[in-house]
Formats: C-alpha cells, structure tokens, sequence
C-alpha cells in the first residue's frame, strides 16, 4: 500500500491571540479589530516558511482590504480589496504573500465534516463547486455579507463556547458557501472572456490528470492519450494555453510533490524515491536536481 504524503493538518495551524476554534473542525483568523503585524507571531512565521505544504482542509480567504496572493499548484493566485480566494483539500500550498496593511479574514475547516457540500452546489453553480483553488472579486454587496456571516459566526463560538452545536456551525457554514458559490457564479457571468475555451479545457484537465496520474506516468504520449490527441497537436494545445510545455508541467508537479515532502523531514531520499516510482534513487535524484538545479540533499539543507 503506497503511503499517503504527509500534509499539515487542521490542528497543527498555528495559534494566535485573535484566533477562534471550535474543537479541531473551525479556525477562524482576523485582523479586523488589529493590525495585520500582530497576527505574525513566531509561530505563524515558522508556519509560512515551511512551504510547500500540502492542506488537508478547505481554507476560505476574505481580503477586505489590501492584497493577498497565493501559490498552490503550480499556479498563482491573487485578490485585492473584496476578494474571495478558496483553497480545497489536496492543495499544495507554495507561497503566501500578502501587504502588511490588508484586512483579512480567514476561515480552515476540515472538509469531511463541514465545509460546504460539493454537490450541494454543483447543480446550479458549477463553476464554483469548490473542486479546485479559486480566486474571485467579489461586489461590495456580496462582501458586505460575508464579513457578516463571519462575524456572527465568530460571535456565536466566542458565546456559546463548546456548548455550540454542529449543526449550528454548518449552517452558518452552509450561508456563507452559498455565498462563495452564487458569488462565482455572478463573477464569470460578469467575465465571459474568463470562460473555458475549447485549449482551456484541454490545458485543465490535462493538469487534472497529471494530479491522479504523475506517479505512474510522466510522458506526454500518456497525456495525449487520454485527450484523445496526438502528441504533437496537444503539445501544441498545451503550450499556447499556458505558455509551457507538457513535459514541463509534468516536471513541476513530480518535484512540487518530492519538495513537500523532503521539507517535511518526515522521508528518507530513498523513501520519496519509492512513492513517486522511480526506479533507482540516482534516477531521482538526477530528475530532481535537472529541474530545480540542486540534488535532494542540498534541498533538504536549504
């Protein structure tokens, strides 16, 4: 049984003075009644540098102010004032930056217990089914009511304490994920040049599958394949969508994935090796430093 990649869990978030929770299902951050720079304790320091990390829960990002940008799988992302930003289960987390004078709210909550349905959206918003990191900018309305969703929220754990019932907590959950989805929604009505063409979808769900498939196959005859394309055509496709090659995507990801977990300290070279299929560890080890300029040693040293 192949060993399931370590990934940072809802309870080893780090802990600040601001911070509400409710058991190890809900952390809500904010700085709406401090200054950003008080939120940034050691701790939360220590947290941001040990990137790439791999989330293991929904996190929900309200920039009310400011500017945040984020760098999950293999894409960047960013919001300014009024922005949504979701990161779904499964995520691996690159980067966060963000301006010292943004007004943030952020809320993590393990996926299986109650962050929003998926399907509970799909029918009617599917673009927003929160299947996939996602980065909107929301209207002032919109906004308005998502920081008071959270806020009474937050109110309601600072309250009622552990008396609180869960499914109260869905509930509040489930109005603010309706929200999220109508709000998307709204979005890519609003930006129809944002909408998926035809090499858009190739490029997505070609990146979906080197998500499922990367372990086991990383030539682009493979890819190609299962797009129903000769190589050279999706090749083509895939190139003039994202501005690089299938080879590289493929590269990125199987040493996104290596890099998580060497910066864990939980793996030996030789373990990682063996999860991600290479054959001999010099052949990892050569593919590792061929794309990221070092070997797996200096990475770990780094």
């Amino acid at each position: 049984m192949t060993k399931k990649v370590t990934s940072v869990q809802i309870n080893e978030v780090p802990k600040v003075d601001t911070m509400v929770a409710y058991n190890d299902k809900l952390v809500m951050y904010d700085n709406l009644n401090c200054k950003l720079s008080d939120l940034i304790t050691p701790d939360v320091n220590a947290f941001l540098s040990a990137f790439p990390l791999r989330a293991d829960f929904t996190v929900v990002f309200l920039c009310i102010k400011g500017r945040i940008s984020i760098k999950c799988n293999l894409e960047e992302m960013q919001v300014t004032d009024g922005g949504l930003m979701v990161i779904v289960p499964g995520t691996i987390v690159e980067a966060i930056d963000f301006d010292m004078d943004s007004t943030l709210a952020v809320m993590a909550v393990p996926d299986q217990d109650y962050a929003p349905n998926k399907s509970y959206h799909n029918a009617t918003y599917e673009p927003s089914n929160f299947t996939a990191p996602m980065a909107v900018q929301l209207n002032e309305e919109v906004m308005k009511s998502g920081i008071e969703s959270y806020k009474q929220l937050k109110n309601a754990l600072i309250t009622f304490g552990d008396k609180i019932t869960p499914d109260l907590i869905k509930a509040y959950i489930m109005v603010m994920g309706g929200l999220a989805a109508v709000s998307i929604q709204k979005w890519f009505i609003e930006h129809p040049e944002e909408k998926k063409t035809n090499k858009n979808k190739v490029l997505k769900e070609f990146l979906e599958r080197v998500k499922r498939d990367y372990r086991d196959h990383r030539d682009v005859a493979y890819y190609a394949e299962e797009a129903g394309l000769n190589p050279k055509y999706f090749s083509q496709l895939i190139y003039k969508s994202s501005g690089k090659r299938p080879m590289d995507w493929i590269h990125e990801y199987v040493v996104l994935e290596a890099k998580s977990m060497l910066k864990s300290k939980e793996y030996k070279i030789s373990e990682v090796c063996k999860l991600l299929n290479f054959a001999t560890q010099p052949q990892f080890n050569k593919y590792f430093k061929d794309v990221t300029g070092m070997t797996p040693s200096e990475y770990m040293k780094y």
